[in-house]
């Protein structure tokens, strides 16, 4: 039992998109959903999910979308996000606008917590919680809508921001309170406060990128294969694990793919 209560587990994302308000009625939780075999969760991988449940069918039809965020504007990988979502709207099918609005600091509860509470307490009522689709069904139990994330839908997303003077941009050392993007416009409209009546707006993308991107193509290519953990992770785990789960559970553990390459992402939390 020791050796089972020391064997290091398989970290798993869980991106939470909640309505608010009225909105909670009318639109389900969705939630993207994904492990470090698989992917990561660098800037490109965050983007990467932000832009599957913008296209899923949960959000497809929605014009202007708006998403209060906890993630502190000062991050640099909103530079790599910033480029996704432009690149997004201006895509074929894309919304219209995507609009980012930060929470104060001192003040960061949102709706996806109390669903975020309502997995915990999922989780504790199942008891075992054996591979990932036994995570999959505590998220989907209080009515969440669930995107499980596949190799393709990774983006391998970078930040297209110039460092040109013709560029406008604000610091993200500032606290920002609200970023926008537009269809056929690759600048970036953003507000320092609230009390701002009207955007500022400036180009912040390399030229060329920015031209591809209104003509439509795609900068970045998906990903090929799965990050993969070490053999060693793997073998600890289907050693140490899989005896104590469910002959129906084993294929899951046996079946992660192999990379060993790949940091263990309990050390980088």
């Amino acid at each position: 039992m020791t050796t089972c209560v020391f064997t290091r587990r398989l970290v798993v994302f869980h991106e939470t998109f909640a309505p608010l308000g009225s909105k909670s009625k009318e639109r389900p939780v969705v939630s993207a959903l994904w492990h470090e075999a698989l992917s990561g969760r660098n800037a490109e991988d965050l983007a990467s999910a932000y832009v599957k449940v913008i296209r899923s069918d949960h959000l497809r039809d929605i014009k202007n979308v708006v998403f209060y965020v906890d993630n502190c504007g000062a991050q640099n990988k909103n530079w790599t996000l910033f480029t996704a979502l432009i690149s997004l709207v201006n895509s074929a099918g894309g919304p219209q606008t995507v609009t980012l609005r930060y929470l104060e600091k001192g003040h960061t509860f949102m709706s996806a917590d109390s669903y975020h509470a309502s997995v915990e307490s999922a989780m504790r009522k199942m008891k075992n919680v054996y591979d990932f689709s036994d995570f999959v069904s505590a998220v989907e139990r209080y009515g969440a809508k669930v995107i499980k994330m596949t190799t393709g839908d990774f983006v391998m997303w970078q930040s297209c921001m110039s460092m040109a003077k013709f560029t406008k941009k604000p610091s993200l050392s500032d606290v920002l309170q609200e970023v926008q993007f537009r269809k056929g416009s690759t600048q970036l409209y953003w507000k320092v406060s609230m009390n701002d009546a009207d955007y500022e707006a400036g180009e912040f993308l390399k030229k060329r990128e920015a031209a591809k991107i209104l003509s439509g193509i795609q900068l970045y290519q998906s990903l090929q294969t799965p990050r993969g953990i070490t053999d060693k992770k793997k073998n600890d785990l289907v050693k140490n694990l899989c005896p104590l789960m469910p002959d129906s559970r084993h294929r899951f553990w046996s079946s992660l793919a192999v990379n060993d390459d790949s940091t263990d992402l309990i050390d980088c939390q």
